[in-house]
């Protein structure tokens, strides 16, 4: 505690050190040489001139999900979310909010599952990915999201394929003398100290060991869980897909940043090692709190124009989301050189170390009993500044060179649109707040990019579909459509358009498609339209007596086929003041559901549904809708004898990255 007492005094100061560690080639008593911070390149998923590199990053990282593990830092505190347990009052971690109907753990799980059933589809394998979990004692964190996963049974993946380890906590300071807060005698105010701390602890752990020697992994996947979005499109496949093709150490999944927004940015970083040895090149990450102390100007980029606009005040330094690439090998022997340095190698153990004393904590002073507020903070450590260390040499300086110089560094970016990267839903929304800006960083506004995101999928497959409206239109009377879907109806968007193929939503539409087979042609929908298959992905089975249930993904499942239909009713009651959109909490007028259990099929072709329809198959039937010429809708249920009517072959293509081919009458 000695030396992190006097760390904390030494940042509370305001000392200049370089606090990012030094350079490469510093030798022991020299000064650390002068480091620049340029704008970095990569790979652009939403520019078409990239198109083609786009998808063939998109098909790597499918093919290569065998190789790939998740790690998922769980461990903050949440405190912003003020989020408490209904029953008992006490403060809950982030991990357990009720997003859209699930808990944050249960949608990054999903998340994943998509992408492994995609890999079935195309690849033909069943892949169970690994996930190694960072959790903490912050408000439980850890003996909740392991009671979760219980409760969950794993979600149907074996406890063999989760790997939960904890973050330390660490004592909080206050601003000016950084004295320890303590809210009752001997008591400290603790925090987890950053997740700049998973690397150190991934090896004292044996996580790096359990990914390679029990599951054949070497590369992994990095993704918060205050973030739904990160799984948005092709987005972590192609992150993963360019990591792995080039063997690379670490990658950070980038998007566009607003000027002055209190988030972190990627850079080029440039170390002038002098004497003539060159210089050093790494992309990496500054932390907001230090652009001023490391001298870096949050200005737009050249490409601003001067009228404003959405894109007006974009900066020129893309955001960090804290969405990174893993090459576990790289990872690890770094770590473990840097460990083995001891002091020397703090920079490596504890990767950018910053002390943010901004924030206003409440507490109990435990000398006066009074409640307090104060300017605090803890040291932290920033995962994504281990790339710090990972700079490579080169003779002359690359600024102004060609982009393909940088393609040898172990260190990369992938850019996509920011509401297919990060949209985070990690503070409470402020009362009366109805702004754009007052929505960023709540479960509201990324609720509402992920409903934009929903839209913009039906509209690349050619739907109508009115805007989802503002942020203030969305607080005042709710959103103007609603497209929400399981993730492994894609989870690449182009795959979701060849499945949906047409169609409109009137104003206030409600569409919930909880289906990965869907073949959808011609529907228009006024109203509100929810499908709810048993078996998404496939059945939950023992693969062997005795053996944990497990998910197995196959033909198992439901299907629904709509086409040239037209459902009419009242659909979602928008003037009912407990409606809670981002928990899907929601009152109906009228609504149509379909129920598909276990492997069931649901069609319906030129019919016209009006008012409240619900419709439930059992499994193993295909019920058939149609209409005849008085309108009368009549139904007709038939077995289906072990095997689907139609299915979807999934193939790798070139122009996108899976081709679907309808394959009808089996």
């Amino acid at each position: 505690m000695s030396g992190y007492q006097a760390q904390c005094e030494k940042l509370a100061r305001g000392a200049e050190e370089d606090l990012q560690g030094p350079g490469p080639g510093d030798d022991e008593g020299e000064s650390a040489p002068p480091v620049r911070f340029l704008v970095p390149s990569g790979l652009s998923l939403e520019d078409p001139a990239q198109a083609s590199a786009a998808s063939a990053a998109v098909r790597r990282g499918l093919t290569g999900l065998s190789r790939c593990a998740e790690v998922l830092p769980l461990g903050g505190a949440g405190d912003r979310l003020g989020l408490r347990c209904e029953q008992t009052g006490e403060p809950l971690p982030q991990a357990l909010l009720p997003y859209c109907g699930r808990t944050l753990l249960e949608a990054l799980v999903r998340d994943l599952q998509a992408r492994e059933y995609l890999h079935f589809r195309t690849c033909g394998e069943q892949v169970t990915t690994p996930m190694a979990v960072m959790t903490s004692d912050a408000k439980g964190n850890h003996g909740r999201v392991e009671g979760l996963c219980r409760e969950a049974s794993w979600f149907h993946r074996g406890a063999g394929s989760f790997k939960l380890f904890r973050q330390p906590m660490v004592p909080v300071v206050r601003a000016g003398d950084a004295r320890w807060l303590s809210p009752e005698p001997l008591q400290m105010l603790m925090k987890p100290g950053g997740h700049g701390v998973i690397w150190k602890l991934m090896l004292d752990e044996g996580v790096f060991d359990w990914l390679r020697e029990d599951h054949g992994r070497d590369a992994a996947v990095l993704r918060q869980i205050s973030n739904p979005l990160a799984g948005s499109d092709g987005t972590l496949l192609a992150l993963a897909g360019q990591g792995m093709a080039a063997d690379r150490a670490f990658g950070f999944a980038s998007c566009e940043r607003k000027v002055g927004a209190s988030e972190g940015c990627n850079v080029l970083r440039e170390t002038d090692l002098g004497s003539g040895r060159g210089f050093s090149y790494s992309i990496s990450n500054v932390e907001y709190t230090e652009f001023e102390r490391l001298g870096i100007q949050d200005q737009a980029s050249a490409s601003e124009g001067s009228e404003g606009g959405e894109e007006a005040g974009s900066s020129c330094f893309p955001a960090n989301t804290n969405i990174l690439f893993l090459g576990l090998g790289h990872i690890e022997r770094l770590v473990r050189e840097g460990a083995a340095r001891g002091v020397e190698g703090a920079e490596v153990v504890l990767p950018g170390l910053i002390l943010n004393l901004s924030k206003t904590m409440t507490f109990r002073d435990s000398e006066t009993g009074c409640e307090v507020s104060e300017k605090a903070g803890r040291l932290e450590c920033t995962m994504q500044n281990l790339a710090d260390s990972m700079g490579q040499q080169f003779p002359e300086s690359l600024e102004g060179a060609p982009g393909g110089s940088l393609d040898s560094l172990e260190t990369f970016l992938v850019y996509n649109a920011r509401r297919k990267v990060t949209s985070s839903a990690k503070k409470q929304r402020k009362p009366g707040v109805v702004t754009e800006a007052g929505l960023r960083q709540t479960p509201d506004g990324s609720f509402l990019d992920l409903l934009r995101n929903g839209a913009e999928v039906l509209v690349e497959a050619g739907w109508d579909v009115p805007d989802v409206g503002s942020a203030a239109s969305y607080l005042r009377g709710g959103p103007n459509v609603t497209f929400l879907f399981h993730p492994s109806l894609g989870p690449v968007w182009s795959v979701i358009g060849q499945k949906l193929r047409s169609g409109s939503l009137s104003p206030g539409a409600e569409l919930v498609l909880e289906v990965a087979e869907a073949d959808v042609e011609g529907l228009h929908l006024d109203g509100s339209l929810q499908v709810e298959a048993e078996n998404i992905m496939g059945a939950v089975e023992r693969p062997s007596p005795g053996a944990e249930q497990r998910l197995l993904y196959s033909d198992h499942v439901g299907r629904v086929r709509l086409r040239d239909v037209r459902v009419e009713n009242a659909g979602v009651d928008y003037g009912c003041e407990d409606n809670c959109y981002w928990q899907r909490r929601l009152q109906r007028h009228e609504t149509m559901s379909i129920k598909l259990n276990g492997q069931s099929e649901f069609e319906a072709r030129s019919v016209i549904f009006k008012g409240t329809h619900r419709f439930e198959v059992p499994d193993g039937f295909r019920l058939v809708v149609t209409q005849d010429v008085n309108g009368y809708l009549r139904e007709e249920l038939t077995p289906l004898e072990g095997r689907p009517s139609w299915r979807w072959e999934y193939t790798m293509a070139k122009e996108r990255p899976v081709d679907l081919t309808l394959v009808d009458g089996l």
